[in-house]
């Protein structure tokens, strides 16, 4: 079974705003409350509860007799009954490649979720594909975000906020 909630290098906060980083020093990605500078995205807490930042980009351990996919994303977020799947751009790439590359590594890890957990424990369900904090997001077509929904059940952002 590859399982989610093994992952023990999880980051947890309860401010108003954080940031999820990427840094070629740390094994993966991470939660910081404090520089945000380094933020590829931020995340905005309003009501300041406890929200879980778990990496699944390099720290998963998948099942490979159950589970065939390789490219995931770089984390969820998890609190009360929502889960919140994030994956982070920060390239140069023009913005079809990204777009296209960033729902895959979503889709991958939303399979491999409900491939070994129960997604209806969780009521409230979305993913983010969040861009670089201080770059503008373009808009993105509804045909892309609705073909998600069919395709996953789950509603898909594409912003450089995260809001849990």
């Amino acid at each position: 079974m590859t399982d989610f909630f093994k992952i023990t290098m999880y980051g947890i906060s309860s401010n108003e705003k954080f940031g999820l980083c990427e840094n070629a020093s740390k094994l993966h990605t991470y939660l910081d409350e404090s520089n945000d500078n380094t933020w590829l995205s931020t995340v905005v807490n309003p009501d300041e509860s406890e929200r879980r930042f778990i990496p699944v980009k390099d720290c998963l351990k998948i099942d490979v007799q159950c589970d065939d996919v390789t490219e995931l994303c770089h984390g969820v977020i998890i609190f009360t009954d929502n889960l919140v799947f994030i994956e982070l751009r920060n390239t140069r790439d023009g913005f079809d490649e990204w777009l296209k590359s960033g729902v895959n590594h979503l889709k991958n890890t939303i399979k491999i979720f409900k491939n070994n957990h129960n997604i209806d424990n969780f009521q409230s369900r979305v993913a983010y594909l969040a861009y670089k904090t201080r770059r503008r997001v373009p808009t993105v077509n509804n045909n892309l975000k609705n073909k998600f929904v069919l395709e996953t059940g789950i509603q898909l952002y594409v912003d450089h906020e995260i809001t849990v």
